[in-house]
């Protein structure tokens, strides 16, 4: 049989123009930035918070991925050490990074992050102390009131964060999700600030994150 090249010619430049077209389109979905898709941490002793004590317990929470915490370590920081007393309820970012220090570790603060710092943080294994505004339905309150959560996981295909979260995580540690958008939201009117805790040996680990 003879082949008409003439009759199939176009359905041959139709395939092979079609080729590199399919090749753009899956690098939709490739992760730019070299990081795996998702990422949880584990590994949390999870703090239920009293009345305006989210730092102390989100502090505490942050504290057991890296040594023993008890109760008795949120009580120790909301009674003396970042809440010295009822009224009490305002606490600087910078307060729980000497604390920290304080218990022998290493932590840096900083203001002006971005979502894609966040997932690059969890991802290298390192939760994050973060400032979010606290609401739940009515936004009443968004733009002011504070309240601290430990940023602990990342999904790209769901473009959702996982929080332990020492209020909305009651009765039993269940980890909290926003999406990227509302997460940064929420992080917006505190200067998108966080706090990263390190031991010496994750001292480089951390830098190639941060750079300098």
């Amino acid at each position: 049989m003879v082949l008409n090249i003439k009759r199939w010619m176009p359905l041959w430049v139709a395939l092979w123009l079609l080729i590199p077209t399919v090749a753009a389109q899956e690098t939709i979905f490739t992760n730019m930035d070299g990081i795996p898709q998702s990422r949880m941490l584990d590994g949390f002793s999870w703090i239920h918070q009293g009345t305006n004590r989210c730092s102390a317990a989100a502090m505490t929470i942050h504290l057991s991925y890296y040594q023993d915490v008890s109760v008795e370590t949120y009580n120790d920081l909301a009674r003396s050490k970042l809440n010295t007393f009822g009224a009490d309820a305002s606490v600087r970012i910078e307060e729980m990074a000497a604390e920290a220090e304080a218990r022998g570790l290493n932590a840096i603060v900083r203001r002006g992050g971005t979502v894609d710092l966040m997932r690059q943080l969890v991802a290298a294994g390192f939760p994050v102390l973060v400032e979010n505004s606290y609401y739940e339905g009515s936004d009443l309150y968004r733009d002011w009131l504070s309240h601290n959560r430990v940023l602990i996981g990342y999904d790209d295909a769901t473009q959702m964060f996982s929080f332990q979260d020492p209020l909305l995580g009651y009765p039993a540690g269940e980890n909290v999700t926003y999406s990227y958008d509302d997460f940064d939201v929420r992080w917006k009117p505190f200067v998108r600030d966080y706090m990263v805790i390190y031991t010496d040996e994750q001292e480089s680990a951390l830098q190639a994150v941060l750079g300098n």
